[in-house]
């Protein structure tokens, strides 16, 4: 029987990613204060956030874990679950709890220790695998051995959002509030980390630019440009990494969803890739 694989929102993937690559989709909801209702679309999103209410996101109930892992058992069809850093959201624990109670062994259960195209990354490797003929053991160590080598670095208007979520600490979201600093962010052992500030976007793009020179790409994995609400900075990014001498064509901005969008703002652009091993 054919491996089933399940991602959640948080990955970003489209509907057309989904359907191609046959992959399951496991929602992280995205509410704003005094909405029953979760987000329905990016431009909805924006207009709310951008009118100054702040968004809240949320885990999957446990019941619909709990009714696809059952399925899942019954089938006895093997199921890879990658999820958003269990550093990032509780979806992670609440899935192995989950499983544990099922008790089912053919249940792997991945902490991507990432989020948007860092743990897409996970996912479409995770498919290629699987229809090259790898069992779902197999697929799991190598996602293993995958994640540590991910890179995401980005540069965010403000760690405001980032602050208000838990996700960074106010007194590290502080150097938010001098006059154009723009924070530095990475994701390093599932935690998103403020490594450095800039004074302007020249110096914070040029800062990202050199760590995207400097480090040892693997061409066996997409290089993806990310940006959060408009691509202008994105592509002005990508121009001045061209500049520099980085292999940039074919590069397309990638949009940021709305789980990641809630706690980084808009403005935002950065790029993810894979270091060779």
């Amino acid at each position: 029987m054919k491996i089933k694989i399940m991602v959640d929102t948080a990955a970003d993937c489209s509907e057309a990613e989904y359907e191609k690559l046959d992959v399951e989709k496991l929602e992280l909801p995205v509410t704003f204060d005094g909405d029953d209702e979760a987000c329905g679309n990016a431009e909805e999103f924006w207009q709310k956030l951008l009118s100054g209410r702040m968004p809240r996101t949320s885990q999957p109930s446990p019941e619909t874990l709990k009714t696809r892992f059952l399925q899942a058992k019954e089938e006895n069809c093997p199921l890879i679950l990658i999820l958003i850093s269990s550093a990032l959201s509780a979806t992670y624990q609440s899935a192995v709890n989950i499983k544990n109670e099922v008790d089912y062994d053919g249940i792997y259960v991945i902490d991507s220790q990432n989020a948007t195209v860092g743990e897409k990354m996970l996912v479409t490797e995770a498919c290629r695998l699987r229809d090259g003929g790898a069992d779902a053991e197999e697929i799991a160590q190598k996602l293993e051995m995958l994640k540590p080598r991910i890179r995401v670095y980005a540069c965010v208007d403000t760690l405001k959002y980032l602050a208000a979520g838990g996700r960074i600490s106010k007194t590290a979201a502080g150097i938010g509030t001098l006059l154009n600093v723009k924070p530095l962010i990475c994701v390093e052992d599932g935690l998103v980390k403020n490594y450095g500030k800039a004074i302007g976007f020249t110096l914070a793009a040029n800062n990202i630019v050199q760590k995207f020179i400097n480090d040892k790409i693997s061409p066996d994995f997409p290089v993806i440009p990310i940006y959060s609400h408009t691509p202008d900075n994105c592509q002005a990014f990508l121009l001045k990494a061209k500049q520099k001498g980085a292999h940039t064509e074919g590069l397309v901005p990638f949009p940021i969803g709305a789980t990641i969008a809630s706690h980084i703002g808009p403005s935002a652009f950065g790029i993810a890739y894979v270091i060779e091993d």
